[in-house]
């Protein structure tokens, strides 16, 4: 009862203080629909070399989604040129798979262009821009269940059918569940520290390392209460949360002569 009492106290002070830092997290049900939107509508027509403000504005057209540049006029720091010509050739599956291509062509090898979804749509930029102070968001993650720790169960020492000398005397091996030790609760919540400390390891090392405070990056976690506080841009929690399915690649129609079935 003590735990959810904390757990329930933590959740209501990151509310409370969200709004006090400037930090906004886009509502689950308007950012999911934009993803989801942008991944199942057709990429549009529109062919050849192209201004990256017209390429977003193409994709916003055809997606329904608005995407929206940070642009040099707006982002000193990490801001795309609008005026910067892209290719669109090729025949990309959904207006997602288009954004990414032509974000691609206007990524530098140590600030990569991409992209996040915020409470208006999408934004698109370098990412020393999408991580800038006003796009930062906190989000507690419930790790509980991944701290937990199986026990090692040993054999009861029951005989196996057949086995010799197995008569009545089989329960004498009934007591080999037991360790002959204890565990202290300091002991458990050592043992539960470690493990948040390896978690917290884990994914600042797979999920963009140069993003967090250690590698002098500005997103930031901490632990609570088996909880995991972290203040980080969109593009980081997406990578953070519990992969999705794979989403469905917007239709095509089979050209002539092609077959319709799976193989």
């Amino acid at each position: 009862m003590r735990a959810h009492l904390r757990a329930a106290t933590i959740v209501c002070i990151s509310v409370l203080l969200l709004p006090m830092f400037g930090w906004s997290a886009p509502p689950k049900d308007t950012c999911t629909p934009c993803i989801d939107r942008l991944f199942s509508q057709a990429a549009p027509a529109t062919r050849g070399p192209v201004t990256l403000r017209a390429a977003f504005e193409a994709i916003s057209k055809a997606s329904g989604v608005p995407v929206r540049g940070l642009w040099t006029s707006s982002v000193p720091e990490g801001g795309l040129d609008p005026e910067r010509m892209v290719q669109i050739d090729g025949n990309p599956a959904s207006c997602g798979a288009l954004l990414n291509a032509i974000l691609d062509q206007v990524s530098e090898p140590t600030n990569p262009a991409l992209w996040q979804c915020t409470s208006g749509g999408i934004e698109a930029g370098s990412r020393t821009a999408l991580w800038r102070p006003q796009a930062m968001r906190v989000q507690i993650y419930d790790m509980r269940d991944l701290l937990l720790r199986v026990p090692a169960f040993k054999s009861t020492g029951v005989p196996q059918a057949g086995a010799a000398g197995s008569g009545g005397s089989g329960g004498s091996g009934g007591s080999g569940g037991s360790t002959g030790s204890t565990t202290t609760d300091a002991d458990k919540d050592a043992r539960r520290t470690l493990r948040m400390d390896e978690l917290m390891k884990l994914i600042q090392a797979t999920v963009v390392p140069e993003a967090w405070e250690a590698q002098g990056g500005p997103c930031t976690m901490a632990p609570r209460d088996g909880m995991l506080v972290v203040r980080a841009p969109d593009f980081v929690h997406r990578q953070i949360e519990q992969p999705r399915p794979p989403r469905r690649a917007a239709s095509k129609k089979p050209s002539a002569g092609e077959s319709t079935k799976s193989p």
